[in-house]
């Protein structure tokens, strides 16, 4: 029995990887631009807890997961492990439900175990991954955090008199475009918060250090993306950011200006329009002309695939939050399977493997080549 449970195991572990390979690859080639900042934050050997912000359904997680070395464990809706083989697929890639309270009294009881087993899981030096805004939302702010982050990470070193050197690691997803692929996304990872440095606090006063630890985190991710507040003023500071910045091909340099914007807004509102156009990226340049074709090629060679998701997306999603991150879930499996039909039909009509290969490849890079270039033809994954 001991040996298929370390077989049923390994074969966990590969799938994992595999389709972590697969997600990787697929994030530098769905967006425009996929940049990772402060892994040096991260470390390597001591256990850490991922707080994140939460703003695109699961693309969040698997951004975090692939910008590092730790492969994290991470808490999801409960109602994701309603269906057998959906479940199965989460506990695969290394998902734990987090029950909630709309989910019933009777399932809230649950959270214990699954709290239990992020600590055992941190005692062996594991990366945990955890939403502490509790949901997501489509808004540039980071809102109040939920107490469980906190808990875990004192019940975790607690337990071991704080000497375990458990942190907790302040990560930021900066979009530029929630919903759309070939744009630029942005993954920070700020300074470890060392849960060890609260110990005198939690000793006198638990609920306290929970709320110091809280705020620290909360300071830190502030610094990480951008952050509109306070949120009664939201709209009408966002207008003004959106109208009046300018765009970089950086995503650092563009978070770096975005905030140093947003602080002249909130401080001098008066001094910002919020009536003229907004800001536009600049003129198309010469390789782009000359890659129209290449555009044109692209969006008749995914056409079929394209319309599957624009279906799927219009059609079968309920929560709009969902969209990005179904959107590249869809072409991750789509395209590579669209593109083998093609070929194979190919190969079917010529009875040449050479030219169904050549297909396959050309076909590829210039899909690439497009959504790199945010072709205007539509790029074969674009659409908002």
């Amino acid at each position: 029995m001991a040996g298929h449970q370390l077989a049923g195991r390994m074969l966990q572990h590969f799938i994992y990887l595999m389709l972590q390979l697969k997600v990787k690859i697929g994030l530098h080639l769905y967006f425009k631009s996929y940049r990772v900042n402060g892994i040096e934050n991260v470390p390597r050997n001591t256990p850490i807890i991922f707080a994140v912000n939460h703003q695109n359904a699961f693309l969040d997680a698997l951004i975090v997961t692939c910008s590092t070395q730790r492969n994290p464990f991470y808490l999801a809706r409960a109602d994701f492990f309603k269906n057998k083989w959906a479940k199965l697929m989460m506990e695969t890639i290394q998902m734990m439900p987090i029950y909630r309270f709309r989910d019933g009294q009777e399932n809230i009881k649950k959270n214990e175990a699954i709290i239990d087993n992020c600590g055992k899981l941190l005692s062996d030096n594991a990366a945990l991954l955890i939403f502490p805004e509790g949901d997501h939302a489509y808004k540039y702010y980071i809102r109040p955090l939920k107490k469980g982050v906190a808990r875990i990470a004192f019940a975790t070193e607690s337990a071991h008199n704080f000497r375990l050197g458990l942190s907790i690691i302040p990560s930021g997803i900066q979009y530029e475009d929630y919903s759309s692929a070939c744009n630029k996304v942005l993954i920070s990872y700020g300074e470890p918060v060392y849960v060890s440095d609260y110990k005198q606090l939690y000793t006198s006063d638990q609920n306290e250090a929970i709320r110091k630890l809280l705020q620290d985190i909360e300071e830190k991710l502030k610094a990480l993306v951008v952050d509109i507040r306070p949120p009664s003023e939201y709209d009408d500071i966002y207008a003004k950011w959106k109208i009046n910045r300018s765009l970089f091909n950086d995503p650092v340099t563009q978070l770096d200006h975005d905030k140093e914007l947003i602080a002249k807004i909130r401080l001098h509102p008066d001094k910002f329009d919020d009536t003229a156009a907004p800001a536009t990226p600049r003129k198309r340049s010469l390789k782009q002309i000359l890659l129209m074709p290449v555009f044109l090629y692209s969006y008749l060679n995914y056409i079929f695939p394209n319309a599957i998701v624009n279906y799927m997306l219009n059609n079968k999603i309920r929560d709009n939050q969902f969209i990005g991150s179904l959107r590249f879930a869809l072409w991750l499996f789509l395209a590579p399977i669209a593109l083998t039909i093609q070929s194979a039909i190919l190969f079917i009509i010529t009875k040449s493997l050479a030219v169904a290969f050549t297909y396959f490849i050309i076909t590829a890079l210039f899909g690439i080549l497009t959504v790199k270039h945010k072709g205007v033809v539509s790029s074969p994954v674009g659409g908002a």
